[in-house]
């Protein structure tokens, strides 16, 4: 299954990534910086610009994000 983790960097985000792994999916994060999480493909994107064309391409499209506080 070829998957998407919206906010793939974050404390839950991440946790799904690796058990998606585990379990021999296909992972891709979405994230909004270069670099914020190595070892799979990445999009580098604001989760809110996203568009049809792009999540067509997935299974599965999961979000992990929340409301930042600093």
């Amino acid at each position: 299954m070829n998957i998407l983790v919206i906010g793939a960097n974050g404390k839950a985000g991440h946790r799904i990534v690796e058990k998606a792994l585990k379990a021999g999916h296909q992972v891709t994060g979405l994230v909004r910086r270069e670099g914020a999480i190595e070892g799979i493909p990445t999009i580098v994107k604001d989760a809110l610009q996203l568009t049809k064309q792009e999540l067509t391409q997935f299974d599965v499209v999961v979000n992990a994000t929340s409301a930042f506080t600093p």
